[in-house]
């Protein structure tokens, strides 16, 4: 599973993860839900993807805004 999160700021993000399967030569890359933080907001919310949804390991993630 990969997850990402903003701790600070406004705006939209979400998960971004590459994805190692063997059904496929080579990597896919897989999204999470987007997610909006507002100014001043203090929560945290999460966007996650599980490479298990799409038969695949989870080799690398990053924040896609």
């Amino acid at each position: 599973m990969a997850e990402a999160t903003c701790d600070g700021g406004f705006g939209r993000y979400r998960v971004k993860a590459n994805c190692a399967s063997p059904n496929y030569p080579y990597s896919i890359t897989i999204y999470g839900p987007w997610k909006s933080r507002a100014s001043g907001e203090v929560h945290q919310s999460y966007s996650l993807v599980d490479g298990d949804a799409y038969n695949c390991h989870i080799t690398s993630a990053s924040t896609d805004v």
